[in-house]
């Protein structure tokens, strides 16, 4: 056929996957997923990024001695509804060169991944979607939903603003690591969908703050609030100026706000307001039920608006779901359909006792019908089995079955996530 190029006439069977050999290869595997996105490794990223990256959970696209294209998982350690934790693989770095798309090689190494994760006995796996799309097609779910908000400073007066409480200590990041880590790890045993850090992750992930990703800003900083001696909050912020005849014009960008309680939240947002030589405040991936807007006067103002942040895959259906907690005592038939992991397919009786699940396949009839999808989005509750029904995205075989199952189901707080890896 005229114009049929080389690779045209090749499949996804010439295609060879296996992880990286060594440091070297690593190397070029990074190289290569940059060029996938249109941008290229540094020095600096590849300093960091090797000190995180696991080399025996890469996944390289081989097409020759060419790498075209990657994926990559990070073992993290993922709160759950209930304060609990499950193991889940924090896939990372996917990505297919040009050259090479539309051929299946995404599709091979999505198929690869996912029985990789099974067979290492992860129940959950997740990331962040370059486009939801894609990874709907694998059986990811919406599992936790971000707000990003930008408020000019006139308009950050907090309702029934009572005296200031606490103290705020300003400094560098790195040197303040186990602070930010005290407050960080209080806050996830109660938030779903965090993920542990560890010091490592921190120095080469968190904080790492190279210039070429400032977008123009200054260095970050961090300010960690305390009270009574002990700290309770942080804000990971960097300042972007800009001035117009005299008068200040920029903002305050911040990266994270993380708080031990209400009052915290409050006080780290009032130091963030309270800084001068700007004009207003951006952040980005604030929770789902962030209580800021109901702190203000002006809710109006924060101009919030909602996206996607992380999509859960569920793996091992009884695995993900008896690790989390539930409301009383109960029992609800879901049949799943899930032809990326046909394990999955079936009726799964969740038996529900005092918060505590059991979950086993049975024949006997099913209350509700979904995809794996929609198992995704619920399982950190971002969402209601009633909202999804909304979207006609369930269905429902017994009547009242979606209320009782709301009911055990239902999460004190919407999951969050505040970091993309």
């Amino acid at each position: 056929m005229a114009g049929l190029t080389a690779w045209d006439r090749q499949t996804t069977m010439d295609i060879e996957l296996r992880a990286v050999k060594d440091e070297a290869e690593a190397k070029r595997f990074m190289i290569a997923c940059e060029a996938t996105f249109g941008d290229e490794l540094t020095d600096d990223d590849w300093k960091d990024f090797k000190n995180v990256l696991e080399s025996d959970r890469t996944i390289a696209a081989f097409d020759g001695d060419d790498i075209i294209g990657t994926a990559a998982a990070f073992s993290f350690r993922l709160t759950v509804p209930g304060g609990g934790e499950v193991r889940a693989a924090g896939v990372t770095v996917v990505g297919v060169l040009p050259s090479h798309r539309r051929k299946g090689v995404a599709t091979k190494m999505m198929r690869k991944q996912l029985d990789d994760v099974r067979a290492a006995g992860e129940p959950v796996a997740i990331l962040w979607a370059s486009e939801g799309s894609i990874y709907q097609r694998f059986g990811y779910g919406l599992a936790t939903v971000g707000q990003q908000i930008d408020i000019p400073r006139t308009k950050t007066r907090l309702l029934n603003d009572p005296d200031r409480v606490g103290t705020v200590k300003v400094g560098v990041p790195m040197e303040n690591v186990g602070d930010l880590s005290k407050v960080y790890d209080r806050a996830r045993s109660e938030r779903p969908g965090m993920v542990a850090r560890s010091e490592k992750w921190w120095k080469h992930h968190t904080l790492r703050d190279p210039e070429r990703h400032r977008d123009g800003g200054g260095p970050r900083f961090s300010g960690i609030l305390e009270i009574d001696s002990e700290p309770a909050a942080y804000a990971l912020y960097r300042m972007h100026h800009k001035w117009d005849d005299g008068s200040p014009q920029g903002h305050i960008e911040v990266k994270e706000l993380v708080a031990t309680s209400p009052v915290a939240e409050r006080e780290m947002w009032r130091f963030v307001f309270d800084i001068d030589l700007t004009a207003s405040v951006k952040a980005w991936w604030l929770p789902q039920d962030s209580p800021l807007m109901l702190m203000l006067m002006e809710p109006r103002s924060l101009k919030a608006r909602a996206s996607d942040s992380i999509w859960a895959r569920i793996v091992d259906v009884p695995g993900a779901f008896e690790a989390r907690s539930y409301n009383g005592s109960g029992e609800v038939v879901i049949d799943v359909s899930d032809d990326f992991c046909p394990w999955n397919e079936g009726r799964w009786s969740f038996d529900i006792s005092d918060g505590k699940a059991r979950i086993t396949k049975t024949d006997a009839d099913a209350d509700i019908k979904l995809h794996a999808r929609e198992l995704g989005a619920l399982y950190l509750g971002a969402f209601t089995f009633a909202e999804l029904e909304r979207a006609l995205r369930v269905e429902t075989w017994t009547e009242g079955a979606i209320g009782r199952a709301d009911d055990l189901f239902r999460t004190a707080r919407k999951p969050w996530n505040p970091e993309i890896f």
